[in-house]
């Protein structure tokens, strides 16, 4: 019955808005970010890397998205000079709705692939997310997403764009790993074409 009732309620929320709005224009965005990678762990140090992010979305509602992430830790105690590579990649794809002209959910699905000192992990994510942008020059996006990659996390991601221009943006973004334990911040800058 409860179910029921939550459900009625979305409903009746979603059905009086005016229709689904249009997905905004077509765009490709292009955006290279400096990371700072926090293990919440005692067993590595803060490091930092890079990051390669690039999105495509159709008018028809579809989008596209790869993430790939550099970084280089330093493990903490007595060993020095010793450096574990870790690598981040995601690729994926899935669709957007425009509940207004300036909100938009998104959802879709993603391969996902994590590295770490040699040891390799991979499999699938599924995502969802909810985008705003209030202003031409701002945009605000919070999205979550459960990895399946030889062990089961939650990712949160929680980003901001601004447009000084109209192609050209800055970002701040952080992604948080529940049971990995992990946080990243990157700070970047980027195009849309």
């Amino acid at each position: 019955m409860l179910f029921r009732s939550k459900f009625a309620t979305l409903i009746a929320v979603v059905l009086p808005l005016p229709g689904w709005a249009d997905p905004p224009e077509s765009y490709a965005r292009a955006e290279l970010a400096f990371t700072r990678a926090n293990p919440d762990f005692r067993s590595l140090n803060d490091e930092t890397g890079e990051s390669l992010l690039l999105s495509l979305a159709g008018k028809s509602g579809w989008i596209l998205n790869a993430y790939y992430n550099n970084t280089e830790f330093v493990p903490g105690g007595p060993r020095t000079g010793y450096r574990l590579q870790s690598h981040s990649l995601a690729v994926g794809g899935g669709y957007r709705w425009g509940l207004t002209q300036q909100l938009f959910l998104h959802a879709g699905l993603a391969y996902e692939e994590r590295g770490l000192g040699g040891r390799d992990e991979a499999g699938a994510g599924i995502f969802s997310g909810i985008r705003y942008r209030p202003r031409r020059q701002f945009e605000l996006a919070l999205e979550a997403k459960y990895l399946d990659i030889g062990f089961s996390d939650w990712e949160l991601l929680a980003e901001v764009f601004y447009y000084p221009r109209l192609n050209w943006f800055a970002s701040l973004r952080l992604r948080d790993y529940a049971e990995a334990d992990f946080t990243m911040y990157e700070l970047g800058l980027g195009r849309r074409f």
